[in-house]
């Protein structure tokens, strides 16, 4: 898992095997997403 933070946005990447609930040659499942969100701002008067 890597992760990625900037000043507007949070990116998380993930890569995994996948356990093989009936064996099948050459078949090996995986997962690899990468989730990129906004963050979220809050301000004040004092702090825009």
């Amino acid at each position: 898992m890597t992760e990625s933070d900037t000043a507007t946005t949070v990116s998380v990447h993930v890569t995994a095997s996948v356990p093989n609930v009936i064996p099948l040659p050459g078949f090996a499942p995986t997962v690899d997403v990468t989730v990129v969100r906004g963050k979220e701002r809050f301000t004040t008067p004092d702090s825009p």
